[in-house]
């Protein structure tokens, strides 16, 4: 038995190593030829495409010819590695010690690791960085139809737990939520939230619990909600009337939904739009990408000549100088306002950095709050509060545009509320059943962030039976557990008389939908950010119908998404609205 297993040892080793060199030879031929390889999955095999800005690695036929080569199906380059010709004696030299590295590792844990959960095989040094893909949710759902829905991947360095159906989800957030409290490092968000400080990313812990009270209790409370009424009713009334000057031409929506979004968000957190607002709203649009925790400097943490190769602290740390000179200049000018006269009665007109500089002022926290602090706040309700809640809006209007029974009908309901007054009235949004439920079936299946964001165990656990390693990377796919055939029928139909007489709700309570996460660590911002999707969406369906342009049939709508932290319309929706004319 022990010359068997030693035999096998040596076979691994001599297999690792022909690999190892064949990479070598490989990556030193790309750096020097400066030619770059794509992959386009097919039905059994991947296709090498020339001429790409990026190259994969892997073929499941291992064979060594150039369209097949087991090297060509790894998107390195779509995470943020680049090959350049100065790097090519750099790069052999460098995966040669990590893949030596990564077999003596292996060959020291492979007896350790027998109650994983099961998972698709891996290969040296990239482990199964191959089978993501370009749109990472659908391949983690592919995967998990064969490996079952608590999945163990090897990504880079990284030891990952995808969970793919709300038995196991209810496992992670809450059965075991509070092992799964944490975050795992990611370089980016570490950097742009100044050292995680912000709740989103920051470390489960003493620090993090007071700043979920100060979001739950101070900044997103219903009543502080609800104090944002008037902004809301005039951001919405320029809305539409900027909408009808376009009457009856072709208008970017996806970008009139954006506009509206940041400056909803940037009148509730820094009172006012300016300038400053416009430069931190083209900020914003460069971090969803480098969050999302899967560039190679991520995968590979402790190797940190990653971060330079890529060039990936260089862009963060740009973009974070950027948002930080923004968010400094508004802080400044808030403290200058003489908060100290501030009457009783006009707490309820604060904004959101007004609340946190008065708790900074008043001292008795455990954590006092710094200024970073106080940005790193800012930075997590604005960027959840805007991008989060465009997206749905633009989600919704793609299924309504495109599902014309749909639209026709939710459009009669909110106009046989509204009706009467000629405009929309908050107070009566509750009536407009119908229109939640849209809103529910648009979050089942596009959830504004598919993977939500990811946990990290934090000691080892036994879930269905299976170890679960400490430092393990926790991937929730609400987007695989919303179209979960289990649990919905004809999950691909987009069908909100589903919700009309269904119990189920999005705010934690049932694992089947959850696209604001569940437990400790979900979205505290559900409640401001659902009020501003109903509202706008009802606008945007009282006082205009809706066309796509001349030639263009509701069925050939391109729905293509656009993956990173949030999956947005890879193309934007474009739409010519017609004025209604409301009875009164």
């Amino acid at each position: 038995m022990t010359k068997s297993r030693a035999r096998n040892s040596w076979c691994n080793f001599v297999v690792d190593f022909s690999l190892c060199l064949s990479t070598i030879f490989y990556v030193h031929f790309l750096s020097s030829h400066g030619s770059n390889i794509e992959c386009t999955p097919t039905k059994h095999k991947f296709t090498a495409i020339h001429n790409s800005p990026s190259f994969c690695l892997y073929s499941p036929d291992h064979s060594l010819d150039l369209k097949s080569h087991w090297l060509t199906n790894l998107r390195l380059a779509s995470m943020g590695f680049e090959l350049h010709n100065s790097l090519s004696t750099i790069l052999p030299f460098f995966i040669l010690v990590f893949m030596l590295i990564n077999i003596l590792w292996r060959s020291k844990t492979k007896n350790s690791n027998s109650k994983l959960p099961p998972g698709p095989r891996k290969l040296p040094l990239i482990g199964n960085i191959h089978h993501l893909g370009t749109q990472i949710h659908r391949s983690l759902a592919g995967l998990a139809l064969q490996y079952g829905p608590l999945m163990y991947m090897q990504l880079g360095e990284l030891c990952c737990i995808v969970v793919s159906s709300p038995e196991m989800a209810k496992e992670v957030m809450n059965t075991h939520d509070i092992i799964f409290a944490n975050r795992p490092h990611v370089l980016a968000a570490d950097i742009i939230t100044y050292g995680s400080k912000g709740m989103t990313f920051s470390p489960y812990g003493t620090y993090w619990r007071q700043m979920r009270k100060i979001c739950t209790i101070e900044l997103l409370a219903p009543k502080r909600v609800n104090s944002f009424r008037p902004i809301r009713e005039q951001e919405l009334s320029n809305f539409v009337k900027e909408i009808s000057l376009s009457e009856g031409s072709p208008i970017n929506l996806t970008e009139k939904i954006c506009s509206l979004s940041y400056g909803l968000m940037s009148r509730i957190a820094f009172g006012k739009k300016s300038e400053d607002q416009e430069a931190y709203v083209e900020h914003m649009k460069g971090v969803s990408e480098t969050v999302a925790g899967f560039s190679v400097a991520d995968l590979y943490p402790s190797i940190r000549l990653l971060q330079v190769i890529t060039r990936i602290r260089t862009r963060v740390e740009k973009i974070h100088q950027g948002m930080d000179r923004v968010l400094e200049n508004i802080v400044r000018d808030h403290r200058e306002k003489t908060l100290d006269t501030m009457a009783v009665g006009e707490e309820d007109r604060e904004d959101l950095v007004d609340v946190l500089l008065r708790l900074q002022k008043n001292g008795d926290l455990e954590h006092p709050l710094s200024d970073d602090v106080i940005k790193a706040t800012l930075l997590d309700i604005f960027s959840a509060g805007s991008d989060s809640s465009s997206i749905i809006m633009d989600w919704v209007m793609s299924e309504l545009v495109k599902n014309p029974r749909v639209m026709e009908q939710v459009q009669t309901e909110v106009r046989r509320v509204f009706d009467g007054k000629g405009y929309v009235d908050e107070t009566s949004i509750h009536e407009l059943k119908y229109l939640r439920s849209v809103i529910k079936e648009t979050l089942r299946m596009h959830p504004p962030a598919p993977l939500l964001l990811p946990r990290e165990c934090g000691e080892t656990c036994e879930i269905n039976g299976y170890e679960i390693p400490a430092k393990s990377k926790v991937i929730v796919n609400a987007w695989a557990i919303g179209r979960d055939p289990n649990h919905w029928i004809e999950p691909e139909k987009f069908y909100p008389e589903r919700f009309l007489d269904s119990s189920i709700d999005y705010k934690g309570g049932e694992f089947e939908l959850i696209p604001f996460g569940a437990g400790r660590r979900i979205c505290p911002g559900i409640n401001l950010g659902i009020v501003n999707i109903e509202f706008s969406l009802a606008n945007l369906l009282f006082h205009f119908d809706w066309k796509l342009p001349k030639g263009s049939m509701p069925q050939e709508l391109d729905m293509t998404e656009s993956f990173g932290l949030v999956v947005k319309r890879k193309h934007d929706l474009v739409l010519i609205p017609i004025t209604y004319h409301s009875s009164t």
